[in-house]
This record gives structure tokens, sequence and C-alpha cells, in this order.
């Protein structure tokens, strides 16, 4: 799941899940993954507590990780840099009361940050994140270094999850379904703003859902998983690799 490329667009990091079956599913192991498009191949980077990966400008990919129990005795979450190469986890940030700020302004006092998925605006400081009740709502920006999150993408009907930033900052890709379980998803494409948004892929079928699209570097692609999906759980999926018409590519990839 939760494909992300690379800032030469050489690889793609992915989040694989692995059940080992002689244990009747109790010895699941979770692993960031760089998959090579040159020749194919993999590396695997064991990360129990990383999630959501995205692949940012310096070379690092930024996480969300289990931090463990803070001083209320609650689980706290943040964002984290993994070095590809190497493996190293560093950075480890915690959000500041992100989901108390968003309790206090959402009308029923219902709705938190997800930790994932998430995309990064080009400064890196700004999050576009998903926003939940007991499925995703919407989506919302958070500013790391700000006063608290801002809906962004976020209708009464509808769930939009998934956002994704093509590498300039200028498009938004993200995932729209009805709140029927029969609903298919349609993978949107919009402006960095959520305006001006226009379905890009709408494949139809509620069992098999599109999800975690990736623009490629130039803008010229996007990656998605597409499988049978439990919206808060890993299931069965396969990645795929697509052109994006020229029509909803960024203002860079037509240069």
């Amino acid at each position: 799941t939760d494909p992300t490329w690379s800032p030469s667009g050489d690889e793609l990091a992915v989040m694989i899940y692995e059940t080992d079956q002689s244990t009747a599913g109790q010895g699941e192991s979770l692993q960031l993954a760089i998959f090579s498009k040159d020749d194919r191949s993999w590396r695997l980077i064991p990360c129990g507590s990383c999630g959501y990966p995205n692949w940012l400008n310096d070379g690092k990919i930024l996480v969300s990780v289990n931090l463990g129990l803070g001083s209320d005795g609650q689980v706290q979450y943040g964002k984290a840099k993994v070095d590809p190469v190497s493996g190293e986890v560093s950075e480890e940030r915690p959000y500041s009361g992100i989901n108390s700020q968003l309790r206090a302004i959402s009308p029923a006092g219902e709705l938190v940050l997800m930790g994932g998925p998430y995309a990064v605006y080009p400064d890196g400081d700004v999050l576009l994140m998903r926003a939940h009740t007991d499925d995703c709502s919407g989506i919302w920006s958070y500013g790391l270094e700000s006063a608290g999150p801002v809906p962004l993408v976020d209708s009464l009907d509808l769930y939009e999850c998934d956002p994704a930033l093509s590498k300039g900052g200028t498009k938004l890709a993200y995932t729209v379904k009805g709140s029927s379980e029969f609903d298919p998803t349609t993978l949107m494409i919009a402006n960095f703003d959520g305006s001006s948004a226009i379905p890009f892929l709408a494949p139809g079928g509620y069992i098999y859902q599109i999800r975690f699209p990736a623009w490629s570097p130039d803008g010229r692609q996007m990656a998605f998983v597409y499988g049978k999906f439990d919206l808060t759980s890993p299931s069965f999926s396969t990645l795929y690799i697509v052109d994006v018409p020229l029509h909803l590519q960024p203002p860079s990839a037509t240069d």
C-alpha cells in the first residue's frame, strides 16, 4: 500500500504487510519496501512503527510513526524521516494537540485526523491529511507550525480520501467515494487548493477500490493501488502505473 515516488523517478517506496500463514494470521510484519523500476528489484527496510511514506526532495522518506505512550498514558503519533539507503529513522516529531484542535472546530466534536494517508507541500511544513469519523470523510490542511487544521475538501455526503500532491505542489489527486458501501471510488485531480476538481479514473464496482495515488516526479504518470479494500485495515491489492492525460498534468509536466 501507499506508493510514493523518489525525486529521481527511478524508485517507488511502498508499505508491505506480510502475514506468516504458519501462525494462523498471528505473525504479521510491516516493512518499508523500495522498488527499483530499472531492474525490478526490491530493498526491504523493517519498520514496525512506520506507515504512510512520502518521499521528500531531500532524499529522505517522511513517515507516520507510533511514538509510544505519552505522559498521559495515551499513544502518541507523529512524523519521522527514514533514510532509504541505511534505514535509519531520525527527526521524530509528535503531533501537538492536533485532534483536540480539530474536535474544537468540528460541529459535533467527533472528527479526528488520521496519521495517513497524507500529502506534503513543497515547503515541508503543511500536510494534507484525511479526517474521519468511522470512515475517511474529508481532506484537511494541517500546518506543523500553525495554529491548527483547516478543511480543504470536505463534503457532507462524500468520503474524500488519500490526498497526493504533484512534485511542485500545483495539482492535488485524491479519491472520492459515496456514503453507501456499494458506491465505487473515483480518482479526482484538482488544483492544489482543491478547486476545479475533475474525475480522472472511475472503474466502477464497489468491491474493488482505487486507493493511495502518487504522482511521478514529472507529473506525467500516477501510481495507485487497486483491490479489495477495507478503509481501516490492509487488504489485498495490486500496484498500477498509468499515464496522466495532458490536460490534467501539472504545468511543469508540459514545459
